[in-house]
C-alpha cells in the first residue's frame, strides 16, 4: 500500500512540476502565426474571454480578446464541466488554459475536455517583460578623412631683375630684354 501511494505522489508531483515548466503563451501579445509555430505543443495559455457561443450540436466555443484563439468544448465533454457549460461559466474572464496546440483552418485552438485544464484569474496577468532587442549588427563606421590644411603656398618673392646694358664703346647697348621680358 505504501509503495502505491508512494508512486502516486511521485506521479502528481511530475504533473503539477510539468505544468509550471510548460510555455506560457500571453494571447494578444504574439501573432497567431507565431502561436502555431507551437503546434502539438502541451502550452499555458492565458487571455481574456471577450465572447462566447455555443451550436446546436453542443460545442461550445472560448473566443479570447484580440486573437483568434479559440477553446473548443465538444459535446460529450460539457456535462463534465460542474459548474455549467464552458460558454457560460467563463464568458467575460481573464483564464489560464493547459492543453496541446492544435490548428483549425488556420486558427490556433485548444481542446478543453476537463475542467482542470482551465484556471480562472482573478486579475490579469502581468504585461510580458518587454524582449530585449537583437542586438544590430555592427555597421563599419565610414571612413573620416581629416583634411590636413596646410598653409596656403605664396609665390617666392623674387626682385624683378635689373638689366644692366652692356656697354659697347663707352656707350649702353640697346638691351631687347628691357622691352621683351621673358
Amino acid at each position: 500500500m505504501r509503495c502505491l501511494i508512494t508512486i502516486l505522489c511521485l506521479i502528481c508531483s511530475s504533473l503539477s512540476a510539468q505544468d509550471a515548466t510548460t510555455k506560457l503563451i500571453k494571447l494578444g501579445t504574439i501573432p497567431d502565426s507565431k502561436i502555431l509555430e507551437d503546434e502539438g505543443t502541451a502550452v499555458r495559455v492565458s487571455g481574456f474571454v471577450e465572447a462566447t457561443r455555443s451550436n446546436a450540436t453542443g460545442i461550445h466555443f472560448l473566443d479570447f480578446k484580440d486573437s483568434d484563439f479559440v477553446c473548443v468544448t465538444f459535446g460529450r465533454y460539457v456535462g463534465d464541466f460542474p459548474e455549467g457549460p464552458p460558454s457560460e461559466i467563463y464568458k467575460e474572464k481573464w483564464l489560464e488554459v493547459s492543453g496541446t496546440i492544435q490548428n483549425y483552418r488556420g486558427a490556433p485552438q485548444i481542446r478543453l475536455e476537463s475542467p482542470d485544464q482551465v484556471k480562472i484569474l482573478e486579475t490579469p496577468p502581468p504585461a510580458p517583460a518587454p524582449e530585449k532587442p537583437a542586438p544590430a549588427e555592427a555597421e563599419p563606421e565610414p571612413e573620416t578623412v581629416t583634411e590636413t590644411k596646410s598653409p596656403p603656398v605664396e609665390p617666392e618673392k623674387t626682385e624683378p631683375k635689373r638689366y644692366e646694358p652692356e656697354m659697347v664703346d663707352g656707350v649702353p647697348a640697346l638691351d631687347w630684354r628691357k622691352y621683351f621680358p621673358e
